[in-house]
């Protein structure tokens, strides 16, 4: 089951590339293709910046059971590579994005090659992003149901004092 977690995000982006290659999309076969250019690179730019704000959340969890849990059984380093990935992802398609901006009206050899590149970088991203929003969510929901189990045994632990009149 790891496994499929790890490799998907590669091989629908794959997939998907082959698939444009077959068919040869080439870029003047696309509509508004500068509009979609700037869509997805504001779209990264926010997939980036979702990221480094979950890191740092993380970060304050580190003293979480479910984080120690994590860091006990190696997922720690999974978790950061899946980070990264989708990062180093979305940056790589912001820049390959500001290269096709230049050639928004080629119409040569290498026309389909750069679609096929740029659907499966961006299927990656797109991808990769949902399998760490995916796993963020499970982290939070664990970390909220271990503080409501916490004051839920603080409330049960604490005795009442009684006072005589």
């Amino acid at each position: 089951m790891r496994i499929i977690e790890r490799t998907y995000p590669y091989i629908i982006s794959i997939i998907l590339g082959f698939i444009i290659y077959i068919f040869r999309l080439e870029i003047n076969d696309i509509k508004n293709f500068k509009e979609i250019l700037s869509a997805i690179v504001t779209f990264s730019a926010i997939i980036i910046a979702f990221l480094s704000t979950m890191v740092s959340i993380f970060i304050s969890l580190t003293n979480s059971e479910v984080m120690k849990n994590i860091n006990e059984a190696g997922g720690n380093g999974l978790l950061t590579s899946y980070i990264a990935e989708t990062v180093i992802g979305g940056l790589f398609l912001v820049v390959f994005s500001i290269i096709l901006f230049i050639f928004l009206d080629y119409k040569g050899n290498f026309s389909n090659l750069l679609v096929v590149i740029y659907i499966s970088l961006f299927s990656f991203v797109i991808f990769s992003s949902y399998r760490i929003l995916k796993i963020s969510l499970k982290i939070l929901t664990n970390v909220l149901n271990e503080s409501s189990s916490d004051k839920t045994e603080n409330k049960a632990v604490k005795p009442k004092i009684n006072e005589a009149p």
